[in-house]
């Protein structure tokens, strides 16, 4: 006969009709015999209509990408503790949630403004505009590496990473080589230069993260 842990375990297979009849009746029988699982089958099933009847609503990303991420991460059929997850993995959920939707295009903008900001409050001069060229390169080549690092994390633990995050972490690295060049470039106090290379290769590198992120999705669903 089934014990009320075995029950409970069996209750889904049991509402869904996906149970064999040897196991059905042993779990009949055990239901007349036990109040206390009967109240809790009850209780799925008023739970299983009340949630029926809410309107449907879209998942955050962030959120289905953990409930996958944990999901699979669990020992299928087994009652051990689940193993925990390794530190890119961790780290991986971590920035899911710090910098995952909005909070993460809220990061962007913040980073974009203070970029803005420090051009600003040094006072650009008027200047020649001069071959910006290696100027977005660098700043291009920050950016692709901390993108790199991402799909890394992301691989780590089997998921997709958000569009939110790409941008985050290509205008974190960025503005990364945004800094090395406020100390390098010889004409990052000239206006033209430094708003079209410098804080133009910042923005480049988000737009350009953002595209490959969408591109990249569209792949995998096609």
């Amino acid at each position: 006969m089934l014990t009320c842990r075995e029950l409970t375990e069996l209750v889904t297979d049991y509402l869904e009709g996906r149970m064999p009849l040897v196991q059905r009746l042993k779990f009949h029988m055990h239901l007349g015999m036990c109040r206390h699982c009967r109240a809790y089958l009850r209780q799925m099933r008023l739970t299983i209509r009340t949630l029926g009847a809410l309107p449907p609503e879209p998942m955050p990303e962030n959120i289905r990408q953990e409930l996958l991420l944990r999901f699979r991460q669990m020992r299928p059929k087994s009652h051990a503790a689940a193993v925990p997850p390794s530190l890119p993995v961790r780290v991986f959920l971590w920035t899911q949630r710090t910098a995952g939707g909005p909070r993460g295009w809220a990061a962007v903008a913040l980073l974009l403004i203070a970029v803005f900001a420090a051009l600003a409050a040094k006072g650009l001069e008027p200047g020649p505009l001069g071959n910006g060229l290696h100027c977005l390169v660098a700043e291009l080549i920050g950016a692709g590496t901390a993108v790199a690092l991402l799909v890394a994390l992301a691989r780590a633990a089997h998921s997709q990473a958000e569009h939110s995050l790409f941008a985050v972490f290509a205008t974190a690295g960025a503005a990364a080589g945004f800094a090395v060049l406020e100390l390098t470039c010889e004409l990052s106090h000239t206006a033209a230069h430094a708003l079209l290379f410098h804080f133009g290769g910042v923005l480049l590198a988000a737009l350009a993260a953002v595209a490959a992120s969408r591109l990249t999705t569209s792949q995998q669903s096609a």
